[in-house]
C-alpha cells in the first residue's frame, strides 16, 4: 500500500463542505479525506471521496489529484488501477505535492503501471524530497545509500534521512539512526543512534522499536535497560517482525522458558532464521516443553533454508547422528558444507571430520577445513589443525594447539 496524503482539517466537516461547494480545493480536500476515512461522525463513502478529490484535484489542488492515485492503486471506490493511479499522481506531482511524486516513484521503482525505471524512481523520490516530502527523503535517501538508480553516496543518503527525519518522517528517523549506529555517512555514534530509534518508536514506526529494543538490550548507545527493551521489543513483534519476536524470546528464556518458546516459534514462522535455529535448539533440549526431536529438525532445517549456518550446523549434527529421524551422512555433509560456507567454524571442523572418515578421504581437504575452522574461532578447529600439522610443521602445530587451548579445548593445554 503506498503512503496516504495527509492532510489536517481546516474547518468543521459542515464548514468545510460549504467551503468546498463555493470552490475552495484545499477544502474539498478535507471533505474527501473524512469520506474516505470515516471520520467527523460521517461513515466512510469511498466514492463521494472521490468525487471530492477529483473536484479538488480540477481546482488545482496537488493533494486531491496525489489522493485520487490512491483510491486507484488501492481500490478504493474504483477498481484497482496502476496506470490510472500513476496518472494522478503525475498530476499531483506537476502541481507540488511531494507524496504524489513519491508515490508515483514506487509505481516506477517497482513497475505498477508504469515499466520498471529504478533512475525515474529515483528522480521522482528526490523531488518528492525538494518539495518538503519526509517520506520521499527517507525513499531517496535508499536509493542514494543502496547506489539503485543513483549512484551510492552514503553521506548524501545521510542527508537525506535527516531531512526527511526533520521533516516528521519515522520512517527517515529510523534510517538516520541506523547510519549513526554503524557510521555509514557519517561517524559512528550510538547514542544518538538510540535517540533516533526511541524518536521513530515513539512515532509509532515499529522498525525503530525493534533496533530501539536491541541496543536497550545490550546497553549499547545508553545503560542497559531490559524493561524498555522488553517494551519496545513487544511492539515490533506485533508488527510481526520476527526479529522482535526472536530477541523477546531470549529475554524471557531465563526465567520464563515456555513463553521463550512461543516467542522463538512466532519469530520462525515470521521467517527468522535466527528465531527458527533458537527454536530448534529449544526443542533439542527440551526447554519451555518435552524435548522433540523431530520438531528440532524441522526447525534447523528451515534456518538453514533461510541461511542461518549455525542452524545447518545444528540440522546436520541431527542428521549425522540419526537424531529425530534417520542417520543420513549425506544429508549431514550437505549441511555441513552450507554451514562452513556460512562461516560457522564448527560446521567446518564438523565436515573435516565427516569427510576423514569416509572412502578416498582427501587428507589436504580435511586439512583445509581445520584450519578454516580454527581461523573462524573454533577450538576443535584448531586442536584437529594441530593434529594434522603435528609431525610435518611442529611450530605450526604448537600454534594450533595453542590458539586451541586459548579457546578452551583442555587436551590442547598439556
Amino acid at each position: 500500500m503506498l503512503w496516504w496524503s495527509v492532510v489536517a482539517l481546516a474547518g468543521t466537516f459542515a464548514e468545510d463542505q460549504a467551503a468546498c461547494e463555493a470552490g475552495d480545493a484545499a477544502a474539498c480536500v478535507d471533505v474527501g479525506v473524512v469520506y474516505e476515512r470515516g471520520a467527523e461522525g460521517t461513515p466512510s463513502d469511498p466514492e463521494s471521496a472521490r468525487r471530492m478529490y477529483e473536484r479538488a484535484c480540477a481546482l488545482g489542488a496537488a493533494h486531491g489529484c496525489g489522493n485520487m492515485g490512491v483510491l486507484y492503486d488501492n481500490g478504493l471506490g474504483v477498481p484497482v488501477d496502476y496506470r490510472a493511479a500513476a496518472e494522478w499522481f503525475q498530476k499531483g506531482c506537476d502541481l507540488g505535492s511531494g507524496r504524489a511524486c513519491a508515490n508515483l516513484g514506487l509505481l516506477h521503482q517497482y513497475g505498477r503501471g508504469t515499466p520498471v525505471s529504478t533512475t525515474r524512481a529515483a528522480t521522482l523520490f528526490q523531488a518528492g524530497c525538494t518539495l518538503q516530502d519526509g517520506q520521499a527523503c527517507a525513499r531517496s535517501g535508499r536509493m542514494l545509500s543502496a547506489g539503485t538508480g543513483v549512484p551510492r553516496d552514503a553521506g548524501e543518503a545521510f542527508a537525506r534521512f535527516r531531512q526527511g527525519c526533520d521533516l516528521g518522517s519515522a520512517d527517515a528517523c529510523n534510517e538516520l539512526g541506523v547510519r549513526y549506529d554503524h557510521g555509514d555517512g557519517v561517524p559512528e555514534d550510538p547514542y544518538q543512534a538510540r535517540d533516533l530509534f526511541h524518536q521513530a518508536c515513539d512515532d509509532e514506526y515499529a522498525l525503530g522499536c525493534v533496533n530501539f529494543g536491541l541496543l536497550a538490550r545490550i546497553g549499547r548507545g545508553g545503560p542497559t535497560d531490559l524493561e524498555d527493551a522488553q517494551r519496545a521489543l513487544q511492539r515490533g513483534c506485533d508488527a510481526d517482525y520476527g526479529s522482535a519476536c526472536r530477541q523477546l524470546g531470549d529475554l524471557g528464556e531465563s526465567n520464563d522458558p515456555a513463553s521463550a518458546l512461543a516467542f522463538w516459534g512466532r519469530a520462525c514462522a515470521l521467517e527468522d532464521a535466527r528465531g527458527c535455529d533458537a527454536l530448534g535448539v529449544a526443542r533439542d533440549h527440551g526447554t519451555g516443553a518435552p524435548e522433540d526431536l523431530p520438531g528440532a529438525r524441522e526447525a534447523f532445517a528451515k534456518a538453514c533454508d533461510l541461511g542461518s549456518a549455525s542452524g545447518c550446523r545444528n540440522r546436520g549434527i541431527l542428521l549425522e547422528h540419526g537424531r529425530g529421524g534417520p542417520a543420513d551422512a549425506d544429508g549431514a555433509r550437505a549441511a555441513y558444507r552450507l554451514a562452513c560456507d556460512g562461516d560457522d567454524g564448527s560446521g567446518c571442523t564438523r565436515l573435516s571430520l565427516l569427510l576423514a572418515e569416509a572412502p578416498g578421504a582427501d587428507p589436504a581437504q580435511c586439512a583445509a577445513l581445520v584450519a578454516k575452522a580454527c581461523e573462524l574461532g573454533d577450538g576443535k578447529g584448531c586442536w584437529h589443525s594441530g593434529l594434522a600439522w603435528k609431525g610435518r610443521d611442529p611450530a605450526r602445530a604448537d600454534a594450533a594447539f595453542a590458539q586451541a587451548c586459548a579457546l578452551g579445548v583442555t587436551e590442547a593445554c598439556r
